[in-house]
């Protein structure tokens, strides 16, 4: 297969409007964001803009400084703030810039991704703190707020709606899920119970 001498810039403009019709706008900024990252860094040390000249090395090196480096950036209040990455947070760059990459060979830019060889293995998700008996307080209080100020017919109805919702949540031990698609039929209320439960689901 003949490679393309294209730049790696120009190969990204078309990488995002492939995935443009098929992933939500965050998704695509989640891709593209780490491999212009990728491509700033590469700019700064005068690395080759070819494509099909970007090798294992070059990652390696940019992953390398992604850890070794303290870098400063602005944030959203204007402060500049020092950043100091994890490897962990290494996944979210190698996951990106593999896709491109792949993206890169399927269409024929490239005959092979130059991360081969390179592995890093996906972060354990953290486990979910439970709620504490202060927050549920704090919620009730706010859920008693809304239904003392409601005034109109509608306020009053959407306040006694989230006591209702808060209420099930707690007490019926049901999935978040399910309680999001659960709707005023699925409940028997002289059974005090859902209809489903028939049918395997939950009571």
């Amino acid at each position: 297969m003949v490679q393309k001498q294209v730049t790696t810039q120009w190969l990204l403009e078309g990488f995002k409007y492939e995935i443009s019709s098929t992933l939500d706008s965050d998704t695509v900024d989640y891709y593209c964001g780490h491999v212009r990252r990728f491509l700033s860094w590469g700019d700064t040390l005068g690395l080759p803009k070819e494509a099909h000249l970007t090798g294992k090395r070059h990652i390696l090196s940019f992953f390398n400084h992604l850890i070794e480096e303290t870098e400063i950036s602005i944030g959203d209040n204007g402060l500049l703030r020092k950043v100091q990455r994890t490897k962990e947070s290494l996944w979210h760059y190698y996951r990106s810039l593999k896709r491109f990459f792949n993206w890169c060979v399927d269409e024929g830019y490239l005959d092979h991704i130059p991360m081969d060889g390179i592995k890093i293995e996906a972060p354990q998700n953290r486990p979910i703190d439970p709620w504490r008996p202060e927050h549920l307080e704090i919620m009730s209080q706010i859920l008693e707020h809304d239904w003392k100020v409601s005034r109109t017919s509608r306020q009053i109805m959407l306040a006694a709606r989230d006591q209702a919702i808060f209420s099930l949540f707690l007490e019926s031990f049901i999935r978040l899920d399910e309680l999001a698609e659960l709707n005023v039929e699925d409940i028997d209320i002289k059974q005090k119970r859902g209809h489903d439960t028939e049918r395997g689901g939950r009571g």
